[in-house]
């Protein structure tokens, strides 16, 4: 008689398990959205404070768009080699990472590469998410649901921005109409 063996199947994740992924995983790509939308609120700062042009505001988004196109197709490969966690953990730090290096410099050349590091991690990374919501969404009833609550959180990153975008108009437009009043007043 010949020994059969049979294939145990992996123990699947509780539903608190997969809940958590799930809010982990929306968390890090409203994040993504929410670095890749910075530079809109603060354009007039960075136009005014540092002396950027338009084309300079430009760049900074086309030279993400560049590195996501170029890197698109590799990244997919890679999720495939590695594996969704590994590969979701090593886009993430990409994004964090070239995050960390916009804050810290004002230089255009330095920002210009950190964008070009977002875009070398966001894409992928957004593919590893909705690999990873695929990957744990085991139960077909329940599929549908992840991506439904992670694609209405993580847009949300993209519009987070609007409130300090408006306040910093106002602001600045408020603090303008201060000083020419005082103008007026000194002459």
């Amino acid at each position: 008689m010949a020994d059969v063996q049979t294939a145990v199947p992996a123990p699947q994740p509780s539903s608190m398990y997969r809940w958590v992924v799930l809010i982990v995983i929306s968390l890090a790509m409203f994040a993504n959205y929410y670095v890749y939308d910075s530079i809109a609120p603060i354009a007039d700062i960075l136009k005014s404070d540092l002396g950027f042009s338009d084309e300079n505001i430009g760049q900074l988004y086309s030279v993400y768009s560049i590195a996501a196109v170029i890197v698109l197709l590799i990244g997919g490969v890679i999720i495939d080699k590695i594996g969704t966690a590994k590969s979701t953990i090593l886009f993430a730090a990409i994004c964090s990472f070239a995050g960390i290096l916009m804050v810290v410099s004002s230089d255009l050349s330095v920002m210009l590469a950190a964008r070009f590091l977002l875009g070398i991690g966001s894409e992928p990374l957004i593919v590893a998410i909705t690999t990873a919501l695929v990957e744990f969404s085991h139960n077909p009833h329940q599929g549908g649901k992840a991506i439904g609550i992670h694609r209405q959180v993580t847009p949300h990153g993209r519009h987070i921005d609007e409130p300090r975008r408006l306040t910093l108009k106002a602001t600045k437009f408020e603090l303008g109409a201060a000083f020419e009043h005082v103008e007026k007043y000194r002459q």
